[in-house]
Protein backbone atom coordinates (compact mmCIF):
# COMPACT_ATOMS: atom_id res chain seq x y z
CA UNK A 1 0.00 0.00 0.00
CA UNK A 2 1.21 3.53 -0.82
CA UNK A 3 2.10 5.42 2.38
CA UNK A 4 -1.04 7.22 3.54
CA UNK A 5 0.55 10.66 3.81
CA UNK A 6 1.65 10.56 0.17
CA UNK A 7 -1.79 9.88 -1.27
CA UNK A 8 -3.44 12.70 -3.19
CA UNK A 9 -6.83 13.98 -2.21
CA UNK A 10 -9.83 13.71 -4.43
CA UNK A 11 -13.51 14.61 -4.14
CA UNK A 12 -16.20 11.95 -4.23
CA UNK A 13 -19.86 12.97 -4.10
CA UNK A 14 -19.00 16.21 -2.39
CA UNK A 15 -16.79 14.81 0.38
CA UNK A 16 -13.03 14.55 0.75
CA UNK A 17 -11.49 11.07 0.73
CA UNK A 18 -8.03 9.63 0.27
CA UNK A 19 -7.49 8.16 -3.19
CA UNK A 20 -5.52 5.01 -2.45
CA UNK A 21 -7.43 2.33 -4.30
CA UNK A 22 -6.85 0.98 -7.78
CA UNK A 23 -9.08 2.43 -10.50
CA UNK A 24 -12.19 0.46 -11.41
CA UNK A 25 -11.99 -1.84 -14.40
CA UNK A 26 -13.20 -0.41 -17.69
CA UNK A 27 -15.91 -3.06 -18.13
CA UNK A 28 -18.09 -4.23 -15.27
CA UNK A 29 -18.33 -7.93 -14.47
CA UNK A 30 -21.55 -9.86 -13.91
CA UNK A 31 -22.77 -10.82 -10.42
CA UNK A 32 -21.52 -14.39 -10.71
CA UNK A 33 -18.15 -13.21 -12.02
CA UNK A 34 -17.69 -10.66 -9.24
CA UNK A 35 -18.31 -13.16 -6.44
CA UNK A 36 -16.44 -16.01 -8.14
CA UNK A 37 -13.38 -13.81 -8.59
CA UNK A 38 -12.94 -13.36 -4.83
CA UNK A 39 -14.09 -16.86 -3.85
CA UNK A 40 -11.55 -18.47 -6.15
CA UNK A 41 -13.12 -21.80 -7.10
CA UNK A 42 -14.95 -24.72 -5.54
CA UNK A 43 -12.09 -26.74 -4.00
CA UNK A 44 -11.75 -26.84 -0.21
CA UNK A 45 -11.20 -24.35 1.45
CA UNK A 46 -12.24 -21.80 -1.20
CA UNK A 47 -15.02 -19.55 0.06
CA UNK A 48 -14.48 -20.39 3.74
CA UNK A 49 -14.04 -17.48 6.11
CA UNK A 50 -14.26 -16.42 9.74
CA UNK A 51 -15.65 -13.45 11.63
CA UNK A 52 -13.38 -11.28 13.80
CA UNK A 53 -13.85 -8.26 16.07
CA UNK A 54 -10.69 -6.27 15.42
CA UNK A 55 -9.14 -3.93 12.87
CA UNK A 56 -5.51 -2.71 12.98
CA UNK A 57 -2.51 -4.20 14.79
CA UNK A 58 -3.48 -7.87 14.30
CA UNK A 59 -1.21 -8.90 11.42
CA UNK A 60 0.07 -11.97 13.26
CA UNK A 61 -3.45 -13.11 14.05
CA UNK A 62 -4.51 -12.66 10.44
CA UNK A 63 -1.58 -14.81 9.34
CA UNK A 64 -2.73 -17.47 11.81
CA UNK A 65 -6.26 -17.27 10.38
CA UNK A 66 -4.91 -17.79 6.87
CA UNK A 67 -2.65 -20.60 8.06
CA UNK A 68 -5.65 -22.32 9.60
CA UNK A 69 -7.21 -22.54 6.14
CA UNK A 70 -9.61 -19.61 6.02
CA UNK A 71 -9.72 -17.53 2.86
CA UNK A 72 -12.07 -14.68 3.89
CA UNK A 73 -12.14 -12.55 7.03
CA UNK A 74 -15.26 -10.58 7.99
CA UNK A 75 -15.54 -7.56 10.26
CA UNK A 76 -17.56 -4.36 10.72
CA UNK A 77 -16.59 -1.17 8.91
CA UNK A 78 -18.15 1.12 11.50
CA UNK A 79 -19.34 4.38 10.00
CA UNK A 80 -19.22 6.14 13.38
CA UNK A 81 -15.53 5.33 13.76
CA UNK A 82 -14.61 6.45 10.25
CA UNK A 83 -16.56 9.72 10.06
CA UNK A 84 -16.06 11.63 13.30
CA UNK A 85 -16.26 15.02 11.58
CA UNK A 86 -18.89 15.69 8.93
CA UNK A 87 -17.57 14.87 5.47
CA UNK A 88 -14.12 13.76 6.62
CA UNK A 89 -13.15 10.07 6.73
CA UNK A 90 -10.32 8.51 8.67
CA UNK A 91 -9.66 5.10 7.14
CA UNK A 92 -6.35 4.48 8.94
CA UNK A 93 -7.30 1.50 11.13
CA UNK A 94 -9.25 -0.15 8.32
CA UNK A 95 -6.45 0.49 5.83
CA UNK A 96 -4.13 -1.42 8.17
CA UNK A 97 -6.64 -4.26 8.55
CA UNK A 98 -7.23 -4.61 4.82
CA UNK A 99 -3.52 -4.43 4.04
CA UNK A 100 -2.63 -7.02 6.68
CA UNK A 101 -5.46 -9.33 5.61
CA UNK A 102 -4.54 -9.16 1.93
CA UNK A 103 -0.85 -9.65 2.73
CA UNK A 104 -1.84 -12.86 4.53
CA UNK A 105 -3.80 -14.04 1.48
CA UNK A 106 -7.23 -13.25 2.93
CA UNK A 107 -10.11 -11.45 1.23
CA UNK A 108 -11.70 -8.88 3.57
CA UNK A 109 -15.49 -8.91 3.90
CA UNK A 110 -16.43 -5.49 5.26
CA UNK A 111 -19.87 -4.75 6.69
CA UNK A 112 -21.09 -1.23 5.97
CA UNK A 113 -22.30 -0.95 9.48
CA UNK A 114 -24.68 1.01 11.55
CA UNK A 115 -25.46 4.59 12.31
CA UNK A 116 -23.54 7.70 13.28
CA UNK A 117 -24.18 10.17 16.13
CA UNK A 118 -23.27 13.03 13.79
CA UNK A 119 -26.55 12.45 11.98
CA UNK A 120 -28.79 10.27 14.17
CA UNK A 121 -30.38 10.53 17.58
CA UNK A 122 -29.32 8.16 20.39
CA UNK A 123 -31.65 5.31 21.32
CA UNK A 124 -32.44 5.27 25.03
CA UNK A 125 -31.07 2.27 26.92
CA UNK A 126 -28.97 0.97 24.03
CA UNK A 127 -25.17 0.99 23.82
CA UNK A 128 -24.23 -1.64 21.23
CA UNK A 129 -23.01 -0.24 17.87
CA UNK A 130 -25.96 -1.78 16.02
CA UNK A 131 -28.63 -0.19 18.20
CA UNK A 132 -27.14 2.85 19.97
CA UNK A 133 -28.37 5.36 17.35
CA UNK A 134 -31.38 5.47 15.10
CA UNK A 135 -30.77 3.85 11.70
CA UNK A 136 -30.21 6.28 8.80
CA UNK A 137 -33.56 5.64 7.15
CA UNK A 138 -34.10 9.04 5.58
CA UNK A 139 -33.05 12.66 5.35
CA UNK A 140 -29.54 13.90 6.06
CA UNK A 141 -28.56 10.68 7.85
CA UNK A 142 -29.41 8.51 4.87
CA UNK A 143 -27.66 10.83 2.42
CA UNK A 144 -24.56 10.83 4.64
CA UNK A 145 -24.52 7.03 4.83
CA UNK A 146 -24.71 6.80 1.05
CA UNK A 147 -21.73 9.13 0.75
CA UNK A 148 -19.88 6.98 3.27
CA UNK A 149 -20.68 3.77 1.32
CA UNK A 150 -19.49 5.29 -1.96
CA UNK A 151 -16.35 6.69 -0.37
CA UNK A 152 -15.51 3.32 1.22
CA UNK A 153 -15.94 1.49 -2.08
CA UNK A 154 -13.86 4.06 -3.94
CA UNK A 155 -11.15 3.92 -1.31
CA UNK A 156 -10.76 0.15 -0.91
CA UNK A 157 -11.73 -0.96 -4.40
CA UNK A 158 -12.99 -4.24 -5.77
CA UNK A 159 -10.80 -6.66 -3.83
CA UNK A 160 -13.08 -6.74 -0.82
CA UNK A 161 -16.61 -8.07 -0.38
CA UNK A 162 -19.15 -5.48 0.82
CA UNK A 163 -22.16 -6.34 2.96
CA UNK A 164 -24.90 -3.77 3.52
CA UNK A 165 -25.72 -3.66 7.24
CA UNK A 166 -25.95 -6.65 9.59
CA UNK A 167 -29.15 -8.39 10.73
CA UNK A 168 -31.52 -5.53 9.86
CA UNK A 169 -34.49 -7.70 10.80
CA UNK A 170 -33.34 -7.22 14.41
CA UNK A 171 -32.09 -3.64 14.50
CA UNK A 172 -33.22 -1.45 11.58
CA UNK A 173 -35.59 0.71 13.59
CA UNK A 174 -37.80 0.16 16.62
CA UNK A 175 -40.05 -1.41 15.59
CA UNK A 176 -38.02 -2.88 12.76
CA UNK A 177 -38.94 -1.41 9.38
CA UNK A 178 -38.14 -4.03 6.73
CA UNK A 179 -39.37 -1.94 3.80
CA UNK A 180 -37.19 0.96 4.87
CA UNK A 181 -34.14 -1.33 5.07
CA UNK A 182 -34.77 -2.86 1.65
CA UNK A 183 -34.93 0.51 -0.08
CA UNK A 184 -31.91 1.69 1.89
CA UNK A 185 -29.93 -1.43 0.94
CA UNK A 186 -30.72 -1.13 -2.75
CA UNK A 187 -29.59 2.51 -2.76
CA UNK A 188 -26.41 1.65 -0.84
CA UNK A 189 -25.60 -1.14 -3.29
CA UNK A 190 -25.90 1.23 -6.24
CA UNK A 191 -23.65 3.74 -4.47
CA UNK A 192 -21.00 1.06 -3.97
CA UNK A 193 -21.43 -0.14 -7.55
CA UNK A 194 -21.10 3.40 -8.88
CA UNK A 195 -17.82 3.90 -7.03
CA UNK A 196 -16.36 0.43 -7.68
CA UNK A 197 -18.19 -1.40 -10.50
CA UNK A 198 -16.54 -4.78 -9.92
CA UNK A 199 -16.81 -4.90 -6.12
CA UNK A 200 -18.91 -7.84 -4.88
CA UNK A 201 -21.88 -6.63 -2.81
CA UNK A 202 -24.06 -8.89 -0.65
CA UNK A 203 -27.03 -8.47 1.68
CA UNK A 204 -29.27 -8.44 3.64
CA UNK A 205 -27.32 -10.42 6.29
CA UNK A 206 -30.62 -11.69 7.69
CA UNK A 207 -30.44 -13.04 11.25
CA UNK A 208 -31.90 -16.34 10.05
CA UNK A 209 -34.08 -17.41 7.14
CA UNK A 210 -36.26 -14.35 7.70
CA UNK A 211 -38.55 -15.13 4.79
CA UNK A 212 -40.47 -11.83 4.72
CA UNK A 213 -37.25 -9.86 4.57
CA UNK A 214 -35.63 -12.17 2.03
CA UNK A 215 -38.68 -12.12 -0.23
CA UNK A 216 -38.88 -8.32 -0.18
CA UNK A 217 -35.13 -7.98 -0.68
CA UNK A 218 -35.06 -10.27 -3.73
CA UNK A 219 -38.13 -8.66 -5.27
CA UNK A 220 -36.67 -5.17 -4.86
CA UNK A 221 -33.31 -5.97 -6.51
CA UNK A 222 -34.82 -5.63 -9.98
CA UNK A 223 -31.67 -4.08 -11.41
CA UNK A 224 -29.54 -7.04 -10.20
CA UNK A 225 -27.20 -4.85 -8.18
CA UNK A 226 -26.45 -7.44 -5.48
CA UNK A 227 -24.05 -10.34 -6.04
CA UNK A 228 -25.30 -12.57 -3.24
CA UNK A 229 -28.19 -12.95 -0.81
CA UNK A 230 -26.67 -13.37 2.65
CA UNK A 231 -28.18 -15.20 5.61
CA UNK A 232 -27.10 -16.17 9.13
CA UNK A 233 -28.65 -19.65 9.48
CA UNK A 234 -28.40 -19.92 13.29
CA UNK A 235 -30.46 -22.59 15.05
CA UNK A 236 -30.45 -24.14 18.52
CA UNK A 237 -30.33 -27.66 17.14
CA UNK A 238 -28.20 -29.73 14.78
CA UNK A 239 -27.55 -27.96 11.47
CA UNK A 240 -28.77 -30.71 9.12
CA UNK A 241 -32.22 -29.30 8.40
CA UNK A 242 -30.59 -26.26 6.81
CA UNK A 243 -30.68 -28.20 3.52
CA UNK A 244 -34.40 -27.52 3.18
CA UNK A 245 -33.95 -23.83 4.00
CA UNK A 246 -31.19 -23.35 1.44
CA UNK A 247 -33.28 -25.17 -1.17
CA UNK A 248 -36.25 -22.89 -0.52
CA UNK A 249 -34.05 -19.79 -0.76
CA UNK A 250 -32.57 -21.06 -4.02
CA UNK A 251 -36.04 -21.35 -5.53
CA UNK A 252 -36.79 -17.80 -4.41
CA UNK A 253 -33.48 -16.44 -5.71
CA UNK A 254 -33.85 -18.14 -9.08
CA UNK A 255 -37.44 -16.96 -9.40
CA UNK A 256 -36.51 -13.35 -8.72
CA UNK A 257 -33.62 -13.11 -11.20
CA UNK A 258 -32.55 -14.89 -14.36
CA UNK A 259 -29.05 -15.53 -13.01
CA UNK A 260 -30.10 -17.30 -9.75
CA UNK A 261 -28.51 -14.94 -7.23
CA UNK A 262 -25.90 -16.91 -5.21
CA UNK A 263 -26.68 -17.63 -1.56
CA UNK A 264 -24.10 -16.68 1.06
CA UNK A 265 -23.79 -17.92 4.64
CA UNK A 266 -22.16 -14.75 5.93
CA UNK A 267 -22.30 -15.70 9.61
CA UNK A 268 -23.01 -19.00 11.36
CA UNK A 269 -21.60 -20.85 14.31
CA UNK A 270 -22.37 -22.63 17.56
CA UNK A 271 -21.66 -21.52 21.10
CA UNK A 272 -20.07 -23.75 23.75
CA UNK A 273 -21.82 -21.86 26.50
CA UNK A 274 -22.50 -24.77 28.84
CA UNK A 275 -25.12 -27.31 29.77
CA UNK A 276 -26.03 -29.42 26.75
CA UNK A 277 -23.99 -27.07 24.55
CA UNK A 278 -20.58 -28.52 25.22
CA UNK A 279 -17.37 -27.79 23.36
CA UNK A 280 -17.67 -31.16 21.60
CA UNK A 281 -21.19 -30.34 20.46
CA UNK A 282 -19.93 -27.01 19.14
CA UNK A 283 -17.26 -28.84 17.14
CA UNK A 284 -19.81 -31.23 15.65
CA UNK A 285 -22.10 -28.39 14.64
CA UNK A 286 -19.48 -26.17 13.03
CA UNK A 287 -17.88 -28.92 10.95
CA UNK A 288 -21.28 -30.14 9.77
CA UNK A 289 -22.58 -26.69 8.89
CA UNK A 290 -19.65 -26.15 6.54
CA UNK A 291 -20.20 -29.48 4.80
CA UNK A 292 -23.96 -28.91 4.56
CA UNK A 293 -23.42 -25.49 3.00
CA UNK A 294 -21.16 -27.09 0.39
CA UNK A 295 -23.81 -29.71 -0.31
CA UNK A 296 -26.36 -26.92 -0.76
CA UNK A 297 -24.21 -25.15 -3.34
CA UNK A 298 -23.48 -22.19 -1.06
CA UNK A 299 -20.11 -20.80 -2.23
CA UNK A 300 -19.27 -18.69 0.85
CA UNK A 301 -19.40 -19.79 4.50
CA UNK A 302 -18.28 -17.41 7.24
CA UNK A 303 -17.79 -19.17 10.57
CA UNK A 304 -18.71 -17.25 13.69
CA UNK A 305 -16.39 -16.69 15.55
CA UNK A 306 -12.57 -16.77 15.58
CA UNK A 307 -12.23 -16.13 19.33
CA UNK A 308 -14.53 -16.06 22.34
CA UNK A 309 -15.63 -12.53 23.26
CA UNK A 310 -15.04 -13.03 26.99
CA UNK A 311 -14.25 -15.62 29.63
CA UNK A 312 -17.87 -15.95 30.72
CA UNK A 313 -19.10 -19.55 31.08
CA UNK A 314 -22.85 -19.71 30.73
CA UNK A 315 -23.02 -16.62 28.49
CA UNK A 316 -24.10 -17.72 25.02
CA UNK A 317 -22.91 -14.71 23.04
CA UNK A 318 -19.42 -14.88 24.58
CA UNK A 319 -18.56 -18.46 23.59
CA UNK A 320 -18.80 -18.85 19.82
CA UNK A 321 -15.04 -18.79 19.24
CA UNK A 322 -12.75 -21.44 17.80
CA UNK A 323 -10.32 -20.13 20.42
CA UNK A 324 -10.94 -19.23 24.03
CA UNK A 325 -10.61 -15.62 25.08
CA UNK A 326 -7.07 -16.48 26.24
CA UNK A 327 -6.26 -17.85 22.77
CA UNK A 328 -6.32 -21.58 23.52
CA UNK A 329 -7.71 -23.81 20.75
CA UNK A 330 -11.06 -25.44 21.52
CA UNK A 331 -12.17 -28.84 20.14
CA UNK A 332 -13.93 -27.02 17.28
CA UNK A 333 -10.58 -25.55 16.21
CA UNK A 334 -8.96 -28.99 15.95
CA UNK A 335 -12.00 -30.60 14.31
CA UNK A 336 -12.39 -28.01 11.56
CA UNK A 337 -8.65 -27.70 10.96
CA UNK A 338 -8.34 -31.48 10.69
CA UNK A 339 -11.16 -31.62 8.14
CA UNK A 340 -9.61 -28.87 6.03
CA UNK A 341 -6.24 -30.60 6.13
CA UNK A 342 -7.70 -33.91 4.93
CA UNK A 343 -9.85 -32.35 2.19
CA UNK A 344 -7.50 -29.60 1.02
CA UNK A 345 -7.71 -29.16 -2.75
CA UNK A 346 -10.63 -31.58 -3.12
CA UNK A 347 -14.05 -30.65 -4.50
CA UNK A 348 -17.43 -31.94 -3.37
CA UNK A 349 -18.79 -34.45 -5.88
CA UNK A 350 -22.07 -35.30 -4.16
CA UNK A 351 -23.91 -37.30 -1.54
CA UNK A 352 -23.49 -41.07 -1.43
CA UNK A 353 -26.76 -43.01 -1.37
CA UNK A 354 -27.96 -45.12 0.16
CA UNK A 355 -25.66 -44.59 3.15
CA UNK A 356 -27.88 -45.71 6.01
CA UNK A 357 -30.69 -44.44 8.16
CA UNK A 358 -29.93 -40.98 9.60
CA UNK A 359 -26.49 -41.11 8.00
CA UNK A 360 -24.84 -38.56 5.74
CA UNK A 361 -21.88 -39.48 3.53
CA UNK A 362 -20.35 -37.04 1.07
CA UNK A 363 -17.83 -37.81 -1.67
CA UNK A 364 -14.94 -35.46 -2.42
CA UNK A 365 -12.33 -35.79 -5.13
CA UNK A 366 -10.45 -34.30 -8.08
CA UNK A 367 -11.59 -34.05 -11.69
CA UNK A 368 -14.83 -35.87 -10.87
CA UNK A 369 -13.00 -38.88 -9.40
CA UNK A 370 -13.89 -39.56 -5.74
CA UNK A 371 -10.89 -39.91 -3.44
CA UNK A 372 -12.40 -39.37 0.02
CA UNK A 373 -15.65 -39.93 1.89
CA UNK A 374 -16.85 -37.75 4.77
CA UNK A 375 -19.56 -39.21 6.95
CA UNK A 376 -21.52 -38.60 10.13
CA UNK A 377 -24.58 -39.88 11.90
CA UNK A 378 -27.53 -37.64 12.64
CA UNK A 379 -28.92 -39.95 15.35
CA UNK A 380 -26.40 -41.90 17.42
CA UNK A 381 -23.31 -43.94 16.45
CA UNK A 382 -23.76 -46.48 13.68
CA UNK A 383 -21.74 -48.70 11.38
CA UNK A 384 -22.46 -48.58 7.65
CA UNK A 385 -21.03 -50.14 4.51
CA UNK A 386 -20.64 -48.32 1.21
CA UNK A 387 -21.04 -50.79 -1.62
CA UNK A 388 -18.74 -50.99 -4.64
CA UNK A 389 -21.13 -49.27 -7.08
CA UNK A 390 -22.92 -46.90 -4.72
CA UNK A 391 -24.68 -44.01 -6.40
CA UNK A 392 -23.64 -40.42 -5.78
CA UNK A 393 -26.68 -38.17 -5.71
CA UNK A 394 -26.05 -34.91 -7.53
CA UNK A 395 -26.15 -31.84 -5.33
CA UNK A 396 -26.97 -28.33 -6.49
CA UNK A 397 -23.36 -27.74 -7.52
CA UNK A 398 -22.47 -31.31 -8.58
CA UNK A 399 -22.88 -33.68 -11.50
CA UNK A 400 -24.21 -37.24 -11.26
CA UNK A 401 -21.50 -39.85 -10.65
CA UNK A 402 -21.07 -43.42 -9.44
CA UNK A 403 -18.50 -44.66 -6.95
CA UNK A 404 -16.25 -47.28 -8.48
CA UNK A 405 -14.77 -49.06 -5.46
CA UNK A 406 -12.50 -52.08 -5.56
CA UNK A 407 -14.15 -53.33 -2.38
CA UNK A 408 -16.93 -52.16 -0.03
CA UNK A 409 -15.92 -49.53 2.52
CA UNK A 410 -16.97 -49.89 6.15
CA UNK A 411 -17.47 -46.68 8.11
CA UNK A 412 -18.14 -46.11 11.79
CA UNK A 413 -20.17 -42.93 12.04
CA UNK A 414 -20.68 -40.62 15.01
CA UNK A 415 -22.01 -37.08 15.30
CA UNK A 416 -18.53 -35.77 14.38
CA UNK A 417 -17.77 -35.95 10.62
CA UNK A 418 -14.82 -38.21 9.83
CA UNK A 419 -12.83 -38.64 6.62
CA UNK A 420 -12.20 -42.03 4.98
CA UNK A 421 -9.83 -42.18 2.03
CA UNK A 422 -10.79 -44.21 -1.04
CA UNK A 423 -7.87 -46.39 -2.06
Amino acid sequence: MIPRLLLPLMAITGVVILAGSAPAALSAQTSSERLARVVGGAAVPSGLGVNVHFTADHAQELRAIAGFGFRIVRTDLLWAQVERQPGRYDWARYEAFVADAQAAGLTPLLILAYSNPLYAAPVAGENSPSRAFAPPRDGDARAAFMRFAAAAAAHFGANVIWEVWNEPDLNFGSPVDLDAYVGFAIEACHNVRGASPNAPVIGPAASGFAWRLLNRFLAADRDACFDGVSVHPYRDRAPDDVLADWSRLRRMACGARRDCLPRVSSEWGYSSWGGAWTQDRQANGVVRLYLLNLLSGVPVTIVYDWQDDADLPGEKEANFGLLTKAGAPKPVYHALHGLLDRLHGLTLIGRVAPAGRHAMVLAFGRNGRPTALVGWSQLGPQAITIQTAARIEPCEACATAVLQLQAPISMRLTSRPTVTEIR
